[in-house]
């Protein structure tokens, strides 16, 4: 997820999205949970794709 955030365009846009990841790892490093976990990856993955459709190139018309 870090990687794919550097690659945003926009230097505000590009550190949100650093920090947004930064953040949630911190904020979730004690779960032990296993079903909390899941979730947590499942939830990283569904950002991960947000991440990369908004870091697609826009075709030009």
């Amino acid at each position: 997820m870090m990687r794919e955030s550097k690659h945003f365009s926009a230097y505000n846009y590009r550190m949100y999205a650093v920090r947004r990841v930064r953040d949630a790892f911190r904020e979730n490093k004690n779960v032990k949970d296993p079903a909390e976990i899941q979730a947590l990856v499942n939830k990283a993955k569904r950002d991960l794709e947000i991440i990369r459709r908004q870091n697609q190139e826009k075709p030009r018309t």
